[in-house]
């Protein structure tokens, strides 16, 4: 297919691991001769980015990738620790080689974060409203305190910007290879499909869509409950 922009923009392919990427890479050169100005990117860093660009000055997205929040929380921790809420983590903290325990408990920290901020941006959101007080929602607000909104606050506003003339947006996306989204990162494509082309390249070797098929515990509780 001919490229959807200018030649100097790389095309932007949406990847759920760099093996995929590399896969593709290999059968694009077997099939041209070549693969070259080809951007592979996972999910979470290609919305973060459209939204960095799209919001300048609003958004700090890039800011919540996992490896960033992981320094962010190494530096809070610390000064959280003394709260009562914080025992079990601080009891954690005063064990030998607190330097690496630290470490190692800010990028846990991080992972979850990364996928609650995914998988359930109402928590988040819940959080940041004061509604839970237990040290994640504290630690949370203090990691929302020292920069600015991310996905999950920004999505509304990002897809009213797409109603506008958006310079910053590619003139085409390809998903490929991804089995599952969040609902977050879907109703995300769907609103960005509005404004540009969105390609997908996925396995669906029967009718029903993947999230509609029922998994075996679903089928054994609807046996016992008879409403299958």
């Amino acid at each position: 297919e001919r490229p959807a922009g200018s030649l100097f923009e790389p095309e932007k392919i949406v990847v759920q691991s760099g093996g995929m990427g590399r896969w593709i890479s290999l059968r694009l050169t077997e099939a041209h001769g070549i693969c070259a100005n080809i951007k592979f990117v996972f999910p979470q860093k290609f919305v973060a980015g459209l939204m960095d660009d799209a919001l300048p000055g609003r958004a700090s997205a890039r800011f919540y990738a996992r490896e960033n929040l992981t320094w962010r929380i190494m530096h809070l921790l610390p000064g959280l620790t003394h709260r009562a809420e914080f025992v079990d983590l601080r009891r954690y903290l005063e064990q030998p080689r607190p330097e690496l325990r630290l470490f190692q408990l800010a990028e846990k920290i991080a992972s979850s974060f990364d996928q609650y901020l995914a998988f359930r941006p109402k928590m988040i959101l819940d959080w940041e409203e004061n509604l839970e007080t237990h040290w994640q929602a504290i630690l949370w607000r203090a990691v929302r305190s020292t920069t600015g909104r991310h996905p999950p606050a920004l999505a509304r506003e990002f897809s009213r910007s797409l109603g506008k003339s958006v310079e910053t947006l590619p003139p085409r996306v390809s998903l490929f290879g991804i089995s599952t989204l969040p609902a977050f990162y879907l109703d995300f494509f769907r609103d960005l499909a509005r404004a540009i082309d969105v390609h997908l390249f996925v396995m669906q070797p029967r009718a029903p869509w993947w999230g509609d098929i029922p998994s075996e515990r679903d089928e054994s509780g609807a046996r016992r409950t008879g409403t299958h």
